[in-house]
């Protein structure tokens, strides 16, 4: 597993915020609970909603993350973890690596929404608290999860997902 901090330029980095506010009110999100595979969703009560990034940001991502993931065609999305959302433990197996960009100013470590995982060459458990974007970057398929956000949380958690394509 890969930690970058500051992985978007600042400017990439409000762009992106200001296009997943815009969406926000707009009818182009989905639900995990109808997407994901149920294995994705085992122990959490709660959905994730997600919108795929315009196709200039979905450029610049790519132009800007590409020092530090493997050369591919990528797929970039919003998600918007609502409270007792989460995902199961898996691998992201079928891609080159997964990549998540943190999108919140600040977060609670009470609310949930903790990045966890599996080291495969220690065999440790390791946890990355969601901060201000900071990418992680799976490109060793580990088996990771993210913990269910608190039920009473006062605000959404925002990422942005990246998955490059074998």
């Amino acid at each position: 597993m890969k930690i970058l901090e500051n992985a978007l330029s600042l400017d990439l980095f409000e762009l992106c915020r200001e296009e997943l506010s815009s969406k926000l009110t707009s009818n182009v999100w989905r639900s995990s609970t109808i997407v994901l595979d149920r294995s994705l969703r085992q122990g959490i009560s709660g959905s994730t909603l997600n919108a795929h990034t315009s196709l200039d940001i979905k450029n610049a991502i790519k132009k800007e993350i590409s020092p530090h993931v493997p050369e591919c065609e990528i797929d970039t999305q919003y998600n918007v973890w609502q409270p007792n959302s989460g995902i199961s433990l898996h691998s992201d197996i079928g891609y080159k690596f997964g990549a998540t960009i943190y999108l919140n100013d600040e977060w609670h470590a009470d609310a949930g929404g903790w990045f966890i995982w599996l080291n495969s060459t220690t065999g440790e458990w390791n946890t990355v608290f969601p901060t201000k974007n900071l990418m992680v970057v799976n490109d060793m398929q580990e088996k990771h999860l993210v913990t269910s956000v608190s039920a009473d949380t006062p605000y959404l958690r925002y990422t942005l997902q990246i998955w490059g394509r074998e």
